[in-house]
């Protein structure tokens, strides 16, 4: 993953987790957002989930943190919860924090149409954006 864009916060790009292990993805969402909130001092409302998989397909209706709320899939956010969202529904809003996860899919997709995904899905961070990749991704081109 390359970046073409001007210089700013840096993108951190986590390690991989295996595609369909909702278990393991899940994880690494909560030792990522205990990170972020407890090192990093943001809020829980600063952080949004994002993936590029369908509301059909995706996992993240399953995720949960014990200790705190969550605004899934709505059409009206909570603006003091924690968002998660599709790519698609999460297009014209913006977040502090953008956790794009679930990029299994892609492969789905002919390029032109995952560029468009994509770029949608990183432009979304007002100030950091973290990548969680699944194992399957390694022969996209993805340029950032």
């Amino acid at each position: 993953i390359t970046s073409k864009g001007p210089k700013g916060s840096e993108i951190q790009i986590e390690s991989a987790y295996q595609a369909d292990n909702a278990q393991e993805l899940f994880s690494k969402l909560r030792t990522k957002i205990n990170v972020l909130v407890n090192d990093e001092r943001f809020k829980h409302s600063d952080i949004a989930i994002i993936t590029t998989k369908s509301l059909k397909k995706t996992a993240l209706h399953d995720f949960n943190l014990k200790t705190v709320s969550i605004s899934k899939f709505e059409d009206d956010y909570n603006q003091k919860l924690l968002k998660v969202d599709t790519v698609r529904r999460f297009k014209g809003a913006e977040s502090n924090v953008v956790i794009v996860t679930e990029l299994d899919g892609l492969n789905e997709y002919s390029q032109e149409d995952r560029d468009k995904l994509l770029y949608v899905a990183f432009s979304r961070a007002k100030h950091l954006l973290i990548i969680l990749p699944t194992t399957d991704i390694s022969n996209l081109d993805i340029a950032l």
